[in-house]
């Protein structure tokens, strides 16, 4: 079972501060585009987007503590914890200071 702490490599007591500064190192490092020809980037790139949107939010984290990766996973799909996250204020904040997740947002809310 996954353990979000281990995959953004920070401590269970770890403040917001903390928890953003890994994520953004993580993703940086780890996206795709920087990983030309690594299958594994893209999902690797995913785990450590959902261990942020479950730690950045107080309610989910307080859960994942609560019921620890097993319970909390019986809880949550990844997908619903994805897509919570992107509606988050939390997402929109990191995609202002991320150059990746504000090109990200902006070819999702493209039109056609």
């Amino acid at each position: 079972m996954k353990d979000f702490y281990g995959i953004l490599g920070i401590e269970r007591t770890a403040t917001q501060h903390e928890i953003k500064k890994a994520y953004r190192r993580f993703a940086f490092e780890h996206h795709p585009d920087r990983n030309e020809g690594d299958p594994s980037a893209e999902e690797r790139l995913k785990e450590i987007n959902e261990a942020y949107a479950v730690l950045c939010d107080p309610e989910l984290r307080e859960q994942y503590h609560t019921f620890g990766p097993r319970g909390f996973r019986r809880r949550h799909l990844s997908e619903d914890i994805l897509e919570r996250f992107r509606r988050s204020p939390a997402f929109h904040e990191a995609a202002m200071d991320d150059p990746f997740l504000r090109f990200w947002t902006a070819l999702r809310n493209r039109r056609p």
